[in-house]
């Protein structure tokens, strides 16, 4: 009950005091997130691209799966 209590009060630590409020570091953040977005976003469609092309393949609905997981990250 502990745990509950303490994850709903609004003591919690501001985000920018972890950055000494420094515009800098956000930015750094931010880049660095896009970046791991942008490389993210083609993946899903490698994956259906190649379900498409590959009639053959067996296991397909593994990478169905797995496109759907990436879909969900984003």
């Amino acid at each position: 009950m502990e745990l509950l209590r303490k994850l709903f009060e609004s003591d919690f630590m501001p985000h920018g005091h972890c950055y000494f409020w420094k515009p800098e570091i956000y930015l750094t953040n931010a880049i660095s997130d896009s970046i791991i977005a942008i490389a993210y976003f083609p993946i899903p469609f490698s994956i259906g691209y190649i379900i498409k092309i590959r009639k053959d393949f067996k296991y397909y609905w593994i990478l169905i799966l797995f496109f759907i997981f990436i879909l969900g990250l984003e």
